[in-house]
């Protein structure tokens, strides 16, 4: 498939994650699946772990948010004001499981792609951007840097 319709159907992914909708979720995680026993690889695979083990805090903090500062019914009615909302921790399971999936098809975009290949479709997408008066070669290369900064964290 060529580069530039896998970041497209990647940002088609990353919107179709963004609503709320547990039908979407579970759609989503199915065409992961579909897409990963394509392409295998366990370098992607064994990186996308690792990610999601170093965001463990952001999602429990997405999980503390959503059940302590949502509305409806108490979790565990005894508890009173210390008790989580149960559509909260719902509705944070599914963000949680959102981003975990976005992370999941990222590594595999950026692991199944060359990097010439990745900055070639990058740089087709801003073709535009010089329309509105931005330099394209100032964005494609402010991109270089950012993704050799995170090549050099990783």
């Amino acid at each position: 498939m060529h580069p530039v319709i896998r970041i497209a159907t990647f940002l088609i992914v990353a919107v179709f994650l963004s609503t709320n909708n547990v039908e979407n979720l579970i759609t989503a995680a199915i065409l992961l699946l579909l897409l990963f026993f394509t392409y295998p690889s366990s370098a992607s695979i064994k990186q996308a772990v690792k990610i999601i083990f170093r965001l463990r805090w952001l999602f429990l903090s997405v999980l503390v948010i959503y059940g302590w500062f949502s509305t409806g019914d108490l979790l565990f009615p005894d508890w009173h004001t210390l008790s989580p909302y149960k559509q909260g921790i719902v509705h944070g399971l599914i963000r949680v499981a959102a981003l975990m999936m976005l992370i999941l098809s990222l590594t595999q975009l950026v692991f199944q792609l060359s990097r010439n290949d990745l900055l070639g479709s990058i740089s087709w997408y801003c073709y535009p951007v010089k329309w509105i008066g931005i330099p394209e070669q100032r964005v494609i290369a402010r991109l270089i840097l950012t993704i050799n900064a995170v090549q050099l964290m990783m």
